[in-house]
């Protein structure tokens, strides 16, 4: 990858954590003082584990990117070097053959909160079915969204895209739920940073996946 990418990648990065981290680190401000009254009590616990989750997450998600660009290549470069008769249906895009592997690979996981799954969705009042119907729908959108992109554009750029995505996700609840002006100015830089690193990256030089795998020598098979 280009200097420019990995720069814009660690601005987004570090404004990420920045902005998560900030409102523990202030002692001086009431948020810092509510926040460090819950990490002392019990649901400490709770809170260090659901950051543990978004840490682990966040390194899976490059791991599989990666895995998903490697198998793009390999899969574009096969068919470029075969020929074949036409079939009578067209076959499913690669982007919705990975999508369908990796949602029936992740299924299993969910079997251990299924009770917990199903209380909820059973105790759901009727009232939130419309919200969460968008849920689905703006999730789907999402998936879609990043393995089309994948496809399109490569692993790093669809991990930056959904990373910034999560960040303005975050932004949007702060201001949703009126903390606004509760904000530090290490969140506040944090917001440029991130911000100004999304908007710069497309104009950004960056280097062509395909064409350095294509370039790079590979082993002859017999």
């Amino acid at each position: 990858y280009s200097v420019h990418q990995l720069l814009c990648a660690t601005v987004i990065f570090t404004g990420l954590v920045a902005f998560t981290l900030a409102p523990y680190l202030q002692e001086d401000s009431k948020i810092a003082a509510e926040n460090v009254e819950v990490l002392t009590g019990p649901p400490a616990t709770d809170w260090l584990f659901g950051l543990f989750l978004l840490v682990f997450s966040s390194l899976l998600s490059p791991v599989l990117a990666l895995s998903q660009e490697r198998a793009i290549r390999e899969v574009k470069c096969r068919k470029s070097q075969q020929i074949s008769k036409p079939l009578a249906v067209d076959p499913a895009p690669l982007w919705a053959e990975l999508s369908c592997l990796s949602s029936l690979m992740s299924l299993p996981f969910f079997a251990v909160a299924l009770p917990t799954l199903i209380s909820e969705a059973v105790g759901l009042p009727f009232d939130h079915y419309p919200i969460l119907g968008t849920n689905l729908a703006t999730q789907y959108v999402c998936a879609t969204g990043a393995y089309k992109l994948n496809e399109l554009a490569g692993a790093f750029t669809m991990v930056l895209a959904t990373t910034v995505r999560k960040f303005f996700s975050l932004i949007f609840s702060v201001f949703y739920f009126g903390h606004a002006g509760q904000l530090s100015l290490v969140e506040l830089a944090a917001m440029l940073g991130v911000g100004v690193a999304a908007m710069a990256y497309p104009f950004l030089p960056k280097v062509d996946a395909m064409k350095v795998e294509a370039s790079s020598p590979k082993k002859k098979v017999e």
